[in-house]
């Protein structure tokens, strides 16, 4: 391990999911992963979380950092144009094909798909291809993003270029995935969203805020995500197995981390006694009041929700959800 080039534990410090942009004093005081980098005895991470912090805070970037990286469909099947943004505070500074290759830049950045109209003419078109080898794959591990509305066979062509090249990436936005759009490339879709989920690297998968929007992806495979440790958060609709929930709940108690996770639904078997066992107080208002009604036959009038909450040196964690229909969510805000 200690030959490992610095430049790659580096990238590896940077691609972490606190932002170079907020990677200051603020972050530092929060038990961030970079703070905890800077705890370990080895130097290969020690030193480079400490770099890139003084380098951040001192203005002195030894490293170039991409900022964004958007592909636009090109005018032929299989071509594409690129914008590229360098994240230089406090500006964000327009970068070419020819910079990126001539500069040494950190590995972490965030790559956006989109079929929206192009303005201008100063961006050079290159396949697909090369937009994969030369930038999706170096710069994708902070986000993917798809913002594609109308066009199905450029959506088809990403969706079957990632699965050739197997990119695995910690996060993914479908935010902009629209009903229409999503049934025309649902098969490849789900076979993109699957395959990220069992590689147990997705620390983070957003899907659109639509009431009537789901991934028919199956109930097994999709709450697998919730089994896997480094997973953080999500607002798709899925169920939260009590087993996965109950080790989330004991490793959160160790680690506790800022946290949201909305559009939970829990499962028949989750009660009231089984939280008390895994460490949380319920905080139900009028609990007292509640009872007294249930029991005189009124308990019909009364919300169903029930609020539990496990506290942490830094932070407490809620978890609210209806003894009903078994929907909530859990939540652990900054302090």
């Amino acid at each position: 391990m200690e030959t490992v080039p610095f430049v790659f534990s580096l990238a590896v410090v940077d691609a972490l999911h606190v932002e170079v942009s907020s990677f200051g004093i603020w972050s530092m005081d929060r038990n961030s992963p970079h703070r905890n980098l800077i705890r370990l005895s080895s130097p290969i991470w020690s030193q480079a979380a400490l770099s890139l912090y003084e380098d951040v805070n001192g203005d002195k970037m030894r490293y170039r950092v991409m900022n964004n990286v958007t592909i636009y469909r090109g005018k032929e099947r299989g071509m594409c144009f690129c914008e590229i943004e360098e994240c230089n505070r406090p500006f964000r500074t327009k970068l070419s094909l020819k910079d990126v290759k001539s500069t040494r830049f950190l590995r972490s950045s965030s790559v956006s798909f989109t079929d929206t109209q192009l303005h201008g003419d100063k961006f050079e078109q290159i396949s697909l291809e090369d937009a994969f080898i030369k930038l999706v794959i170096p710069f994708a591990s902070g986000l993917l993003e798809f913002d594609i509305q109308k066009d199905k066979i450029f959506f088809l062509d990403v969706l079957s270029k990632l699965q050739e090249h197997e990119l695995v990436l910690t996060r993914v936005s479908l935010g902009s995935l629209s009903i229409e759009m999503y049934d025309k490339v649902e098969k490849e879709m789900n076979k993109f969203v699957t395959f990220q989920i069992k590689q147990g690297c997705l620390r983070d998968l957003g899907v659109p805020y639509l009431r009537d929007f789901s991934l028919s992806i199956p109930k097994e495979e999709l709450s697998a995500i919730f089994y896997q440790p480094q997973f953080e958060s999500t607002n798709f609709e899925a169920t939260f197995p009590t087993k996965a929930f109950e080790a989330f709940a004991e490793r959160w108690s160790k680690w506790p981390t800022s946290l949201y996770r909305p559009n939970l639904s829990f499962e028949d078997d989750l009660n009231h006694k089984d939280l008390q066992r895994m460490g949380f107080k319920e905080i139900t208002r009028w609990k007292k009041l509640r009872r007294l009604l249930k029991a005189v036959g009124l308990g019909s009038h009364i919300s169903s929700y029930r609020s539990y909450k496990i506290i942490s040196q830094k932070y407490r964690l809620y978890v609210t959800f209806s003894s009903v229909t078994r929907l909530g969510y859990i939540h652990a805000p900054y302090p």
